[in-house]
């Protein structure tokens, strides 16, 4: 903590000692009181005080009570001063914490506005690749189960497992070149499994490539990809899972 340093002060019954060996005056000197400038008065009290001890008008037991006080003075302008400086840190200290949130709040803005950047579709009000139940795109998985038509027997349903999987639809355009064969890799990949995995297939392939899934991809890979090149095959494959 910043501050003054402290100095011992001489207890009354020292001074009257130094008053009785005739050392008060050079503890005065020392001091150099009568060398007070400002406020000038102060300097010209001491010079005076130590003239009439020096003529013999005043002597030197005299003097104690007027060097008590002008330490007790000292020591409560060292209190202010010290009370005025840790206030100051304080300040400083307070003005630093709110710089740095400052900065902080804005890193976090910028990067919140690139991701939406990033993510941003046609229509999409949220700005999240897996869209929010107030976006416009949000699609409850209720209605995906809800839509799925009539319920088949037993035997059909096997039979329609079992059945060739149909081919997956064309990839959307533009696309880039990285994102077309990640998207036909997987596709190629999910289509040699049983019908049934399939749907399952296609949501880990969605949950591996969102964005708070780096260190996956980085070792599937897609360390190299851009955060948009990423985007693009998110958002195919979680739309190829919409459409099962």
């Amino acid at each position: 903590a910043i501050g003054v340093a402290k100095t011992r002060i001489p207890t009354r019954a020292e001074l009257q000692e130094m008053a009785v060996s005739k050392r008060l005056v050079d503890f005065v000197r020392a001091k150099k009181w009568p060398s007070i400038l400002s406020p000038a008065w102060e300097g010209q009290r001491w010079r005076k005080l130590l003239e009439e001890v020096a003529k013999g008008a005043l002597s030197e037991a005299a003097l104690v009570d007027e060097v008590v006080q002008k330490l007790r003075r000292q020591v409560s302008g060292e209190k202010l001063t010290n009370s005025r400086l840790q206030r100051a840190q304080r300040l400083a200290d307070e003005k630093e914490r709110m710089r740095r949130e400052a900065e902080r709040v804005k890193a976090a803005k910028s990067q919140h506005a690139a991701f939406q950047a990033t993510w941003q579709v046609p229509g999409c009000t949220c700005g999240h690749p897996i869209h929010t139940e107030r976006c416009k795109l949000f699609r409850p998985h209720a209605a995906e189960t809800a839509t799925a038509g009539p319920s088949r027997p037993p035997g059909q349903q096997e039979q329609h497992a079992n059945a060739e999987p149909q081919p997956p639809p064309s990839l959307p355009s533009p696309m880039s070149q990285w994102a077309q064969k990640e998207v036909s890799r997987l596709a190629a990949e999910i289509a040699s499994q049983p019908a049934l995995e399939q749907k399952v297939l296609w949501k880990k392939a969605m949950l591996r490539y969102h964005p708070d899934k780096r260190q996956m991809q980085s070792e599937l890979g897609a360390a190299t990809a851009t955060d948009r090149q990423l985007a693009e095959v998110l958002m195919e494959v979680k739309r190829r899972y919409e459409s099962l």
